[in-house]
């Protein structure tokens, strides 16, 4: 008897709307099928079905009568789930048991084939039942059997493709052009639809005289980059544009603020000698407030910068003892700088309204214009629709337009919804605006299947308050009190002694809302192992980050050889385990783990598709091929496995060859060049010649035979490198049939985007395998929602768990839904000198970082709840003590493994050393034992060396050929302490420039900005040190002399890349900072260390090269070159 019996039969039976609210594991789609089912066998029996064909469906005297009655049954309804996989999936069930109905000898038969499936048997029963007397079941037959034919016309498809196909059907009542794209989800083609629309903005605004008067009054003072920042940001959230509408500053409030900062300036100035930081920041306050007492010009814009900069001395959460006493002696004052929010708002308000009164209303007015405008631009300018603006623009049409909403709802009887958790507010509206009933309107059904527990996807929108908040009000929108609401709870799939933990785990140690009432209930039977967390040993955490989760992938390597062992050495043991992650860049580390391992395994959700070698090799093909100057495209594809040249080939070819000749002319290749390559770049030249005359189709498809597939097919057992090649070449069509960029600008954009950039996008990588496959399947959590396995491995457990205490975002806009169905924004944006920040914005940000953490315990539920016999929690690093809920859990101090029991005796807790590194054999090792054998082998390599052509590429900042520093000899822990120093000093360098790289011109330093810099690079940082060093070099750098100097000057270029040829040779590098004083341009290198006494020969290179650089890039001016000391840098 399955528990929870009672409430399936009434969900999917009931006559009226409904709620299903369905755990892990209990059959969430299962339940929706039956339901469809259920409604296409007895819509004959609607009242409305009277007026209609599909009163044919059982009565039909001819097939043809049934099928025209089947197809009109079929129209009536609309299944919509989260992806098109799911859609599949629910069309293929239901197909499956239309088939089961209309093959089955008797009812008997078919009760024997469902022997489990009581839930089908109830719904044919209760079909029977209206059918009545005259051989009901064959009549049954019948009409499922013409159900089943046309099973494919049932629209089963995802909200967004519903509101494109509404869109389509009305496409002039909804003003959308004729020939307009509707975009796919991520469509690398639209990624820089915003983009696009601000640069028709700009062609209005210069158009546009008005406009135009506007924008030249504000250049001075605003940055073109920090208009277009506005601007996107704007096209992105409409609702920035009215939340710029400050009140007048309150002069009270005011008088107040600045009493309390002078008291606090002069405490902070008597500060012990010792808070040599915080001193300083009292006397500047002391400055500050003096020039405002004065009435300086900007002295409010300067104390706002102040607040900026000194926030992590004033607001931070570890600020000093010093500044904690200093803020309690201010009594009732205390609340300007108890919530930095409160003051920088105050302190904005006084500066945007008496010293920049005109300017702002002037920006106010420029950026309402931009909002209005930009509200349809993508559909009305780029002839796009965007994945957004289908729901959008879906929802207005029905709320807007009577006739179309009264004709959509004439047509259709009910709406199922799966995954109804996942649901956003724009997906909410349109539900809402169809199933709205107003007066003389027939019933329109809806019907939603969801498990609040597993909403994870807030970074697509999904919005708990909003989705309860249109369940508190549905009665009232489709005017009807049948609405039921049903909890499902029993599971089919985890054994009892997961579903223990699980329950367990979820009301005890992270509770859920309401868990006690939904705690799963399991229907398999059996025994099986305690779900364990292998917890590596504490001794085992020192070291880097990297080295650290390395250590966790080869824990879980060995647990899959272990399992792989156990089973008999059988491959398709493979196929039960199921590996979750929660970064990427554990999906990154493990990969290589397991192919090292000789591990089969399939992935999804990896974010490195335009980082795939095959991706970067189409994509520079395509450049190659449409551009003859690029010749970083050029090299890199001879180099590639398309032409398979050597360096010191490459060189020979360029030598007597321009590099736009070797593609785009006819000139003789070198003889001496491999006959294969010259073979395939006559055979491409023959392509790029035909371009022109071909249709694009046509000619991608002779591009695609260019390509040797055999080759990239055989990387992986999934055939991942030949689909990844055919999404480029079909993206890179529908980039040039769309016509909104140059076919050669949106490539340079798709080849930036693999770049290890803070902005890039790298897509997510393809995954053409099926779960049949004999392979290990890695997944995020985010993918394995829906899924299952055997056996589970949570790779990404500690890092799931660090998440419960999330960082403070700092978004440049939030939008958010409160408790009380309101909704929350704000925005920060930069302005000039100025950080504007909404007044709303640190409630709204508070409130995301509430959010924020309750999405966390719902991503532990969902990894905690995938396995079926087996589940492993691994940490890779953990904490002396765990604390607050998780107190209970046992922490390992021991450094030589051991085991005890968790979670009320749940959960086994096992201690373990990692695994040695995996070793891949090899038989390439040189073992020398006497001098001469190593002088000899030295002496070959020397000769071979000599005989080598110069590098292709020079690096400005290296002397060649490189004198090394000889360490062979040195004592190892001398050769470790070195190695250290140099890699301790290149991660600071690293931090600092990504930060500068983003951050410039900003008025100060912001610490959740350098932690944000530091979570997207890869592996995070090694070194703990590094982030405190960062802190004080940044701190020191931000309001000195360099930096003033970078916040007047304009930016020309950051991270400008450089090839140029000088003095007989080619050099390849970057300039950190291209900055413009007045009329002259200087070229900026960041150096993370004091000024040494002299420069070293190879920074003298590096400025020769790269100041001839920017003497050709701007000739006629004055240029130079500069290395900023950022240690110790001047004020």
């Amino acid at each position: 008897m399955i528990p929870d019996a009672r409430q399936r039969r009434e969900a999917v039976l009931t006559s009226g709307h409904a709620f299903v609210w369905a755990s892990a594991g209990t059959g969430k789609t299962h339940t929706l099928t039956l339901r469809a089912l259920y409604l296409l066998l007895t819509a004959p029996f609607d009242s409305r079905a009277q007026r209609t064909e599909c009163r044919l469906l059982y009565g039909g005297a001819s097939r043809a009568e049934r099928l025209r009655a089947a197809r009109a049954v079929l129209r009536r309804f609309v299944l919509t789930t989260f992806t098109r996989k799911a859609a599949a999936e629910m069309q293929t069930r239901l197909y499956g048991y239309l088939d089961a109905l209309a093959s089955a000898a008797s009812l008997t038969a078919l009760r024997e084939r469902f022997p489990n499936d009581g839930q089908l048997r109830e719904v044919v029963e209760a079909t029977l039942g209206r059918l009545g007397g005259g051989e009901p079941f064959s009549r049954l037959q019948a009409g499922a059997e013409a159900l089943g034919e046309l099973a494919t016309e049932l629209r089963v498809c995802t909200l967004h493709s519903f509101a494109a196909s509404l869109l389509q059907r009305h496409s002039i009542a909804a003003g959308i052009p004729p020939l307009a794209q509707f975009a796919e989800e991520d469509d690398p083609t639209l990624m820089n639809v915003g983009s696009q629309v601000v640069e028709r903005w700009w062609q209005k605004v210069l158009a546009e005289p008005e406009l135009l008067q506007d924008l030249e009054a504000l250049i001075p003072i605003l940055p073109q980059e920090d208009m277009r920042e506005w601007f996107e940001a704007i096209y992105q959230h409409r609702r920035i544009a009215d939340e710029m509408d400050f009140p007048a500053p309150d002069n009270h409030a005011i008088h107040a603020l600045l009493a309390a900062s002078r008291q606090l300036a002069q405490e902070l100035a008597g500060a012990p000698s010792r808070a040599t930081r915080v001193i300083q920041a009292g006397r500047e306050l002391q400055v500050i407030l003096a020039s405002i007492s004065n009435g300086q010009a900007f002295a409010w814009q300067d104390f706002c910068g102040y607040l900026e900069r000194q926030s992590e001395v004033l607001f931070s959460s570890k600020r000093s003892q010093a500044v904690q006493k200093a803020i309690a002696a201010l009594g009732a004052g205390s609340r300007f700088y108890e919530d930095d929010g409160l003051i920088y708002g105050l302190a904005l308000q006084k500066c945007l309204a008496e010293e920049y009164p005109e300017d702002w209303a002037r920006w106010r007015r420029l950026a309402g214009r931009f909002a209005k405008w930009a509200e349809d631009a993508a559909v009305r300018e780029l002839g796009v629709v965007t994945f957004d603006d289908m729901v959008r623009l879906a929802a207005r049409l029905l709320r807007e337009n009577d006739a179309v909403r009264r004709e959509e709802r004439e047509q259709l009887w009910a709406i199922l919804v799966d995954e109804f958790q996942d649901t956003d507010p724009l997906q909410l509206d349109l539900l809402e605006s169809l199933l709205r009933r107003q007066p003389g309107d027939p019933e329109l059904m809806g019907f939603f299947v969801g498990d609040l527990k597993q909403s994870i996807y807030r970074f697509r929108g999904a919005d708990l308050p909003a989705i309860r908040g249109f369940v508190s009000r549905y009665s009232q929108v489709v005017q009807s009190t049948e609405v039921g609401e049903f909890q499902l709870t029993a599971n089919f799939r985890s054994r009892p002694p997961i579903t223990k933990f699980v329950n367990y785990f979820f009301e005890r140690c992270v509770p859920l809302p309401n868990y006690p009432n939904e705690r799963l209930e399991p229907v398999r039977k059996g025994a099986t192992p305690m779900p364990e967390w292998r917890r590596l040993a504490l001794a085992q955490q020192r070291g880097a980050v990297g080295a650290r989760l390395e250590s966790a992938g080869r824990e879980t390597v060995r647990l899959i050889a272990e399992h792989h062992d156990q089973s008999g050495q059988d491959d398709a043991a493979y196929r039960d385990i199921i590996v979750l992650v929660s970064t990427h860049d554990e999906l990154d580390m493990l990969l290589p783990l397991l192919e090292k391992a000789g591990i089969p395994a399939v992935s999804g959700g990896a974010r490195t598709f335009c980082q795939q070698p095959e991706v970067l090799d189409v994509l520079n093909l395509l450049i190659a091929a449409q551009n003859p100057l690029d010749t970083l495209a050029t090299g890199a594809l001879l180099r590639s496995p398309l032409f398979g040249l050597s360096d010191v080939q490459i060189y020979g070819l360029l030598a007597r060859l321009e590099p736009g000749e070797i593609f785009h002319g006819d000139a003789a290749l070198p003889a001496d060049l491999p006959a294969p390559a010259r073979g395939r770049i006559e055979q491409l030249r023959r392509l790029v010649r035909e371009r022109p005359g071909t249709a694009l189709a046509m000619w991608l498809s002779q591009l695609r035979e260019f390509i040797p597939m055999g080759l990239y097919a055989q990387q992986n057992i999934e055939g991942r490198g030949v689909a990844r090649i055919d999404q480029v070449l079909a993206a890179f069509r529908r980039a040039v049939e769309l016509g909104s960029l140059p076919p050669i600008s949106w490539l340079l954009e798709q080849r930036d985007r693999a770049r290890d950039r803070f902005d890039a996008k790298p897509g997510e990588d393809v995954s053409v395998t099926d779960e049949s496959t004999a392979a290990v399947r890695v997944l995020t959590i985010h993918k394995a929602k829906g899924l299952q396995g055997k056996y589970v491995i949570v790779l990404g457990w500690q890092k799931a768990l660090d998440k419960l205490k999330p960082r403070e975002e700092s978004s440049c806009h939030f939008q958010l839904t409160d408790a009380d169905g309101h909704t929350v924004g704000g925005f920060k944006l930069p302005w000039g000198r100025l950080e504007v920040v909404s007044t709303d914005y640190r409630k709204a940000q508070k409130l995301n970082q509430q959010y924020e953490a309750e999405e966390a315990q719902r991503l532990l539920y969902v990894a905690a709840t995938r396995a079926e016999d087996r589940l492993v929690l691994l940490s890779p690093h953990c904490q002396a003590s765990p604390q607050g809920q998780l107190a209970e859990i046992p922490s390992p101090l021991q450094q030589d493994g051991g085991a005890g029991e968790a979670c009320g005796g749940t959960l086994e807790v096992i201690v373990t050393l990692p695994p040695e590194p995996i070793q891949r054999p090899s038989g390439s090792a040189v073992r020398l034992r006497s001098p001469d054998a190593y002088a000899q082998l030295w002496r070959a390599r020397l000769e071979r060396a000599a005989g080598e052509a110069e590098p292709l590429l020079h690096q400005p900042s290296r002397l060649e050929p490189v004198e090394a520093e000889d360490k062979a000899d040195l004592p190892d822990y001398v050769r470790e302490k070195i190695d250290m120093a140099s890699a301790r000093a290149m991660e600071l360098g690293t931090v600092v420039h990504r930060y500068l790289e983003r951050h410039l011109q900003e008025p100060g330093y912001d610490a959740a900005k350098l932690e944000a810099v530091v979570s997207e690079i890869n592996g995070g940082v090694s070194f703990p040190e590094t982030i405190e060093k960062a802190r004080v070099v940044l701190t020191d750098f931000y309001g000195g002399a360099l930096h003033q100097r970078a916040c007047r000057g304009r930016i020309e270029a950051r991270e400008a890349p450089v090839f140029a040829s000088w003095e007989g040779k080619a050099w390849s590098g970057v300039i950190d900072l291209v900055l413009r004083e007045g009329d002259a341009v200087i070229g900026v290198d960041y150096k993370v260390m004091k000024m040494p006494k002299q420069l070293p020969a190879e920074y003298e290179q590096q400025r020769r090269v790269y100041q001839e650089v920017l003497r050709r890039l701007f000739p006629g001016q004055p240029v130079s070159f500069e290395f900023w000391w950022l240690i110790n840098s001047p004020r």
